[in-house]
């Protein structure tokens, strides 16, 4: 199976209404999107056995399969909005693998991350029997990756702005930003942050400050990334040239 799907990722979209909660995702302002071309091998086990040829199918089959998939990937995000994007284009997607956002390359940081990696699809799916010719299908799949850097944040540290060069500058730390850079409009999140500070008993304060200085991108995870599909479907059946005669 060859699939072509595009994930997404925004700390301001999924955090914006649980700022407390989620303070150092808000903070972070990180996101990406990514064009993932997947090519997979997969097994297939049904739970209900068809019959000798597509013409005695079941007419409900559940199954399960497990593979081998081989994935090719780059993760892009939007430069700044405007006040914080320099001399640069506001807004314009750019690949993050060149920028090196996390100093990979650099003593002691990792190599540079690949754009090809491999992954494990696994999950389950139904078939449903429509008449001899068709099939409709129902399936969700979960793909662990063999690359923490789907979404080009491993579990790094910012990287040193002095060892960096050109847009690079602008799009490691996107802490400061005021303006979420996915939306066209001007939604000012730097000042939620600094109105919650001005307004918050000192634990808040204390929060906050930590979230805006921390040195970590992300936490030390102990998988790597992964990826849910889910897709439905319409099949239709080939016919067999040879066909079985009733059974008496």
């Amino acid at each position: 199976m060859f699939t072509w799907a595009r994930i997404t990722g925004d700390d301001y979209t999924f955090n914006k209404n649980n700022i407390e909660k989620n303070l150092v995702q808000y903070a972070r302002n990180l996101h990406f999107r990514n064009d993932l071309k997947e090519f997979a091998v997969t097994g297939i086990y049904n739970f209900i056995e068809d019959g000798r040829n597509s013409n005695s199918r079941a007419r409900i089959t559940p199954y399960i399969f497990g593979g081998l998939a081989l994935v090719a990937h780059s993760p892009e995000a939007r430069t700044p909005a405007a006040p914080d994007n320099g001399e640069y284009e506001a807004r314009k997607w750019v690949k993050l693998q060149p920028l090196h956002t996390e100093g990979q390359g650099q003593p002691g940081r990792d190599k540079p991350y690949s754009l090809v990696t491999l992954a494990i699809p696994v999950g389950i799916g139904v078939r449903y029997k429509l008449n001899d010719n068709f099939n409709i299908g129902a399936e969700i799949g979960f793909r662990y990756a063999f690359t923490d850097y789907i979404d080009d944040v491993g579990s790094g540290s910012y990287a040193d702005r002095a060892t960096q060069q050109g847009v690079a500058t602008i799009m490691s730390d996107r802490r400061g930003e005021q303006n979420p850079a996915r939306y066209k409009n001007p939604t000012n999140r730097y000042e939620v942050l600094q109105n919650m500070y001005d307004a918050g008993p000192e634990e808040m304060r204390v929060a906050i400050a930590d979230a805006l200085n921390r040195p970590t991108r992300s936490d030390d995870g102990k998988l790597n990334d992964g990826y849910l599909l889910t897709n439905f479907s319409i099949h239709y059946i080939i016919p067999g040239k040879i066909k079985c005669p009733p059974t008496k």
